[in-house]
């Protein structure tokens, strides 16, 4: 005979149910710190049933740990991401729940794949698609397998394993003609095919490529994973077009993604994606010969990984930094000849940023500190790393009012001793070098490798003064 509920514990499900929810629909909003603190409030609820989970709640334990796990894998928390995984696995193992185990798979594909391990990722993915792909006809069930699909696609682009790319993209093309005018399910397909085809060593399918993520990124409502995803394939591919055609022209279409790229990843609080971003924005400065702003795009980029606990990206870019100081008189006699695209992305290992080994070094092993669940609140951030500052953690420029904390401050010192907002010493004690916009010249080329004319291309475009007020 099934037990009657009483009142309270009636009330505590519900609460919970509506915890779980809104915790699902702020992590999509972006809002991920908030997610988090909603999250915990959800699991201190269930811990009052005291290990005995209601059948009716058994679903709603699935959904919490699988939004968990996205939360984990935004944030890039890979060593909690996988026990999240595993412990999804277990409970819906448990109910015997096929969307939970599916879930559980798909996530653990994705965080091994962020620890470069893609053997295990594809399994879990060929798992996770198993358990999901009979009931392809229902919308919600394809949308989810559709995810699944163009995550094992860009793995596969990033292994150079351009069959199983092929494979992947096949199964989700199938799905797209079942639904259509399904919208997260024609993205998805959209950003597979984009990644196919930039694989390719045909000028045409390139350019293909390129138009279909302007195409994603033009749509009036775009998911965020495909926001990303475009946003950096767009970036490699003009960099590969840079390599190729030694057009200069092409500098301001890359520089021109790097505030939306910025503005997103603050947006939903992706810190990995902050450093990611800096670092190339600091590699496309090397091949202006713009040392100084590439100085400080690293610098933004390794202060950002040591305050949010991105240790591995951290020592990735110290290395990069201290490349730069070594190959400073390497970088002046490129300039000096005015040598090819080619071979200054070659020095400064463009290439090398978009692939998986490198990529492999932006995820987080530490455990998550209690600012991360708070940093929605009203906090100061510091200009530089994107971290609260407060008490006596904290330097407030006396001419502009421009906050960094103490950390940052002293990094900003040591590079320049001038605020990144009004240019000011910050240590009056010691000389100060702000940062001066210049303008560089840089020569066109034909086809025929005659040179046609000469722009100034902006060595800096200050964008600090607007990001400071996010």
């Amino acid at each position: 005979m099934k037990e009657e509920k009483t009142p309270d514990m009636d009330k505590l499900l519900k609460k919970i149910k509506r915890k779980v929810s809104l915790a699902i629909t702020t992590t999509v909003g972006g809002k991920i710190a908030k997610a988090l603190d909603l999250t915990k409030q959800a699991e201190a609820l269930m811990e009052k049933l005291q290990g005995s989970m209601p059948s009716e709640l058994e679903e709603t334990h699935c959904q919490l740990l699988s939004n968990k796990a996205l939360i984990l894998e935004r944030q890039g928390h890979v060593t909690n991401g996988f026990k999240v995984a595993y412990e999804l696995l277990t409970v819906a193992g448990k109910y015997d729940n096929k969307w939970g185990l599916s879930q559980g798979h798909f996530y653990l594909a994705n965080f091994y794949g962020r620890s470069n391990d893609l053997d295990k990722a594809f399994e879990h993915y060929d798992r996770s698609i198993i358990l999901k792909e009979e009931h392809v006809d229902d919308v919600g069930e394809a949308m989810y397998l559709g995810w699944v699909l163009i995550n094992a696609v860009e793995i596969s682009v990033l292994q150079d394993d351009v069959e199983r790319a092929r494979m992947c993209l096949t199964r989700l093309e199938e799905i797209h003609r079942i639904h259509p005018n399904d919208p997260f399910i024609t993205q998805n397909f959209k950003m597979g095919k984009a990644l196919l085809l930039s694989t390719s060593i045909r000028p045409r399918d390139v350019g293909k490529a390129e138009e279909l993520c302007e195409e994603l990124l033009k749509e009036g409502f775009t998911i965020i994973h495909i926001k990303f995803r475009s946003l950096k394939l767009l970036s490699k591919l003009l960099f590969v077009d840079l390599r190729m055609t030694n057009d200069s022209g092409i500098i301001p279409e890359i520089k021109a993604l790097f505030p939306r790229l910025i503005e997103l990843a603050q947006q939903y609080r992706s810190m990995i994606y902050l450093v990611d971003f800096y670092t190339i924005q600091g590699k496309l400065a090397l091949l202006t010969f713009d040392i100084k702003t590439a100085r400080r795009s690293f610098t933004q980029a390794r202060r950002i990984a040591e305050r949010h606990g991105y240790l591995l990206a951290a020592s990735e870019i110290s290395r990069v930094q201290e490349d730069l100081e070594h190959q400073l008189t390497k970088w002046e006699q490129l300039k000096k000849i005015n040598a090819p695209f080619s071979e200054r992305m070659e020095l400064a290992r463009v290439n090398e940023h978009f692939n998986q080994e490198f990529q492999a070094h932006m995820i987080k092993k530490e455990q998550m500190v209690e600012e991360e669940v708070t940093v929605y609140k009203d906090l100061k951030t510091c200009l530089v790393c994107k971290g609260s500052a407060g008490g006596f953690n904290i330097y407030v420029c006396p001419q502009c009012n421009s906050i960094y904390c103490k950390g940052c401050a002293k990094t900003v010192v040591e590079i320049e001793n001038a605020c990144w907002t009004c240019e000011s010493p910050i240590d009056k004690a010691r000389p100060s070098k702000p940062f001066e916009q210049e303008e560089e010249k840089i020569s066109i080329e034909s086809k025929d490798g005659k040179k046609n004319m000469e722009i100034g291309v902006p060595k800096k475009v200050r964008g600090d003064e607007k990001r400071r007020k996010l």
